[in-house]
């Protein structure tokens, strides 16, 4: 007799995220706002801070079902992603074991991946005028080939700095 294999979940299309219209009174969205508070080193999230939400459903009949959010979060000029999945430890902050995560999209391209090719616009010098705005940018993304050593400001940032000079 045949062995029967199980399908794999590789085989499956992967369950697109679908916006939340109504994220600031959502109250799946607002549960997981909590959560993120949790890691947040920002202060209290307020309502208006939150510029957009994503919501997405795995799972089937037979297995529990999952919701995952992410959250678009704004402090000052940086837009913050923080993602809550349905499964994981809610005290653990990791993208493979834990429940959230928060990322920060590069300015550019708006994707959070490829983190070893991040770097944040600034400098913690504070007798430096224009400290940056602390967004961050993939160095693909602005024809670096690597991280620099020392402190990067993004092109409007240095512009700001030739200025005060």
């Amino acid at each position: 007799m045949p062995k029967r294999t199980a399908s794999k979940s590789q085989d499956k299309p992967p369950v697109p995220w679908e916006s939340v219209p109504d994220f600031s009174t959502d109250a799946g969205v607002l549960a997981a706002v909590k959560e993120v508070e949790a890691f947040w080193t920002h202060g209290k999230i307020k309502p208006k801070q939150i510029e957009g939400a994503r919501v997405r459903k795995r799972g089937t009949r037979r297995t529990k079902t999952n919701t995952d959010y992410e959250i678009d979060i704004r402090v000052e000029e940086v837009v913050y992603r923080a993602a809550v999945k349905g499964e994981g430890d809610a005290k653990i902050r990791c993208p493979d074991k834990g429940r959230v995560w928060v990322t920060q999209p590069c300015i550019v391209c708006q994707k959070d991946d490829d983190e070893d090719s991040l770097l944040l616009c600034g400098t913690d010098d504070s007798e430096v005028e224009v400290q940056g705005c602390n967004r961050s940018h993939h160095t693909h993304c602005v024809g670096l080939d690597a991280v620099p050593e020392d402190d990067w400001f993004c092109e409007s940032c240095e512009a700001k700095r030739t200025e005060a000079k």
